[in-house]
């Protein structure tokens, strides 16, 4: 099966960018020969980029590698969403080495994994510093951002391709995300989706399967971890509410389960970038 591809089009420029304001990011699984860095200013949802499934939270910056699937679907309500995106060809500098002065750029521009990078007030300045210049402006600032990313923290935002779709499959996939995205809080089921998608339960865990690289019930539980993440970091919550609130039923499988995924429990994560914030 194949992915839908995007054909990029280059209006006398190295670097498109895009600014996006609208109601929803709406679900579109595909790739394209271009890598990409998108900026979101606002919205909330679930990312996809690869394999890996994620709650994102504006602001948030992603690199995404060229080829490797990828789309946002955001939560409904809450206002608009509005994102920045960059594209550009992996040898926009040249070849497959560059010049010496940009070697270390070069081996930014050939990772293969997808990125969400440590944001800060002068990354965002700079993403929209690069959308809102044109000609060598554009550019100058533009590899003075990728110098910028290539010295940024980040943490690894997929860890490999899953079987890309052909247009129904990926119309498929976008019912389920989106009722995902929807119900992912509550007692959600493998016979809810199935019945959902006009499935056998059997047939909608193999589709399930194919697309994502990852059994219904895990995807399910590394979302709800993902979301529970992001609530012990912004520590308004105690740890047995943000069981609830991110969907698990039971405070001792859900100990269990972040434990499995993150390698401490939720009391040690907070404790961790609690001490992490204070320096």
């Amino acid at each position: 099966m194949k992915a839908i591809a995007e054909n990029i089009s280059y209006e006398q420029s190295a670097i498109r960018s895009l600014h996006g304001v609208s109601q929803e990011f709406e679900f579109l699984w595909h790739y394209h020969d271009e890598i990409e860095i998108s900026l979101i200013l606002q919205g909330n949802g679930i990312r996809y980029t690869g394999d890996r499934v994620e709650h994102f939270s504006a602001p948030e910056l992603i690199f995404v590698p060229a080829r490797l699937p990828h789309t946002w679907q955001s939560e409904k309500g809450g206002g608009d969403k509005e994102c920045i995106v960059l594209q550009f060809r992996p040898d926009f500098l040249g070849g497959e080495t560059g010049q010496k002065d940009t070697t270390p750029l070069v081996s930014l521009l050939r990772a293969a994994q997808a990125r969400k990078f440590h944001l800060s007030d002068g990354l965002i300045r700079s993403v929209a510093a690069v959308h809102e210049s044109t000609g060598p402006m554009r550019l100058a600032r533009f590899l003075l951002l990728l110098e910028e990313l290539n010295r940024t923290p980040f943490a690894p935002a997929n860890d490999s391709s899953p079987e890309l779709l052909d247009e129904q499959g990926s119309a498929t996939l976008r019912t389920i995300s989106r009722y995902i995205s929807e119900h992912w809080h509550t007692g959600i089921s493998v016979p809810d989706l199935a019945a959902l998608c006009a499935m056998s339960e059997s047939t909608f865990r193999r589709f399930f399967k194919r697309a994502t690289h990852q059994s219904f019930v895990d995807h399910l539980n590394a979302l709800r971890v993902s979301k529970a993440c992001e609530l012990l970091i912004s520590d308004r919550h105690g740890i047995a509410e943000i069981c609830y609130l991110s969907g698990f039923g039971n405070p001792a499988f859900f100990n269990r389960k972040f434990r499995a995924l993150k390698g401490m429990t939720p009391r040690e994560f907070r404790n961790f970038h609690r001490t992490g914030a204070t320096g």
